[in-house]
């Protein structure tokens, strides 16, 4: 009988260890298409659809909500420490996320609409579509915004902003 040498088992056992990483992969990037979610950076949120809107804020009116371009490029940073924030102080159950990437052009209309955001308002310069922005709703009825007006985000207003918002 022919002698195997340790080498052809190492390289053999590497071979097969690379191939079932692709494979978990690559069964985890079809299971996301599947499911017909888009990849963000927000993982630690759940993400709706613009279409979806009416109805989540029927089944749960009290929510913080996050909008934000996942195309935009500026925001990786920001997201990143986000994501650490949220799962530090456990808001991943109570927040979810609109892309307003691919919204339509009445979003901003139609949100503020449903938000009760009138001429009156000092929220009525905001432009939901296109700026990044967190939005706090309690029993159906809007307690905040964060920015009243358009200017970028940034992570220590955000923390002063769902620190004092807190119940």
């Amino acid at each position: 009988m022919r002698k195997i040498s340790t080498k052809n088992y190492v390289i053999y056992t590497i071979i097969v260890l690379i191939t079932i990483a692709v494979v978990i992969f690559f069964s985890k990037w079809y299971e996301t298409k599947k499911d017909g979610q888009t990849t963000h950076r927000m993982n630690s949120i759940a993400e709706i659809k613009e279409t979806d809107l009416d109805n989540y804020l029927v089944e749960n009116p009290s929510i913080i909500i996050y909008l934000s371009n996942s195309h935009k490029e500026g925001l990786k940073d920001f997201e990143s420490e986000f994501n650490k924030y949220i799962l530090k102080n456990n808001l991943n159950k109570k927040m979810v996320y609109i892309d307003l990437n691919g919204v339509s052009e009445n979003f901003d209309k139609k949100l503020k609409n449903k938000l009760g955001i009138d001429s009156s308002s000092s929220y009525l310069n905001v432009n939901f579509s296109e700026d990044e922005n967190i939005i706090i709703i309690d029993d159906s009825q809007l307690v905040s915004i964060l920015y009243n007006t358009n200017k970028n985000i940034n992570m220590d207003e955000v923390k002063l902003f769902l620190r004092g918002n807190r119940e």
